[in-house]
């Protein structure tokens, strides 16, 4: 970017731009991550050579961090590819087995529903068939995963 008439061509620099954010949006957590890790690395040297309960504690609540924050990357780099921004369409379906199979949809679409909405996505149901004495017969949900609500 530096480079004499980089800023020349306005588009082909702004597209630039925009890949060194999106590589810098995958370094930058990632070497925060590395960092943590060296740390607690040598915090567990330090409790190999001398016990100590507090530190132990502090290092095992870590490391519970770092796991968390280490799956979320995982995820997002499974969720990064050029379609994974789309809607998605979710139908759950009864079929046959009665009365049970009806109550199992809706335990489906309750458990999916909550899922979404925890992780901060938009649940619009475009279609609800009630089951006769319990759940539903066929149900149709759409998630909208490109843009989270909150985090």
């Amino acid at each position: 970017m530096s480079a004499p008439g980089f800023w020349d061509k306005q588009q082909q620099a702004q597209g630039i731009v925009q890949q060194v954010k999106a590589v810098k949006g995958w370094i930058e957590p990632f070497d925060t991550i590395s960092g943590r890790v060296q740390s607690a690395l040598e915090l567990e040297e330090m409790l190999v050579l001398e016990s100590d309960a507090e530190l132990e504690s502090e290092l095992d609540g870590e490391i519970a961090k770092l796991a968390d924050e280490i799956e979320s990357l995982r995820l997002r780099s499974l969720l990064s590819g050029p379609d994974d921004f789309r809607d998605a369409q979710l139908e759950i379906s009864a079929g046959a087995g009665g009365t049970e199979a009806q109550d199992w949809a809706s335990m489906l679409m309750r458990m999916y529903t909550r899922w979404a909405e925890r992780k901060g996505y938009v649940v619009e149901i475009l279609d609800l068939s009630e089951g006769e004495e319990a759940g539903i017969k066929a149900p149709c949900s759409r998630s909208k995963a490109c843009m989270p609500t909150a985090s």
